[in-house]
C-alpha cells in the first residue's frame, strides 16, 4: 500500500512541472502579431492589436498579457465583446493555458500626439503648426474659434 502511495506521489511530481508552462517575451511578440493578423477582416481591431504596447506580467501563477489602447471606450468594448475570444485565440497560438489578457488605457502623458477630431481643434492645430495658414486666415479675416 505504501508503494502505491509513493508511486502516486512520484506521478504527481512528474505531471506538475509540465502544467506550469511559461510564455516568454519573444514567442509572445510573435503570437501577438499573428493574433492581429487573425482579425485582418476587422481593420480597426487588427490595427489596434498590431500597434499596441504589450507587456508580460507574472502574478500568482498566472501570466498576464497587458496591452494598451488609446481610450476608455476601446477598453470597455474589447472587455465586453472580445476579451474571451482574444484569450482563446492566444491560447491556440501559444498553447500556454495560464495566460490571460488585460486591457489598459495608455495614460495621456504617454500619448505621442493627441489627434484633433473637432473642426475647431483641427483648425487651431493647423494654424499652430503652419504660419502660412495662420497668415492666410488673418488676411481673409476668417473667424476661427
Amino acid at each position: 500500500m505504501e508503494e502505491k502511495e509513493e508511486q502516486a506521489g512520484n506521478e504527481a511530481d512528474a505531471v506538475a512541472p509540465a502544467a506550469v508552462k511559461k510564455l516568454e517575451e519573444a514567442p509572445l511578440r510573435e503570437a501577438w502579431q499573428k493574433l492581429a493578423e487573425l482579425y485582418s477582416s476587422r481593420q480597426r481591431l487588427a490595427s489596434t492589436l498590431a500597434s499596441a504596447q504589450v507587456n508580460l506580467v507574472d502574478e500568482e501563477g498566472t501570466q498576464w498579457v497587458e496591452f494598451y489602447v488609446v481610450n476608455v471606450s476601446q477598453k470597455q468594448w474589447i472587455e465586453e465583446k472580445l476579451l474571451r475570444e482574444l484569450e482563446g485565440n492566444l491560447f491556440k497560438l501559444t498553447r500556454v493555458p495560464n495566460v490571460r489578457i488585460r486591457v489598459l488605457v495608455t495614460p495621456e502623458t504617454e500619448l505621442k500626439e493627441k489627434v484633433p477630431y473637432m473642426p475647431e481643434d483641427q483648425a487651431k492645430d493647423l494654424m499652430a503648426k503652419n504660419a502660412a495658414v495662420r497668415d492666410f486666415i488673418a488676411e481673409l479675416g476668417l473667424d476661427v474659434k
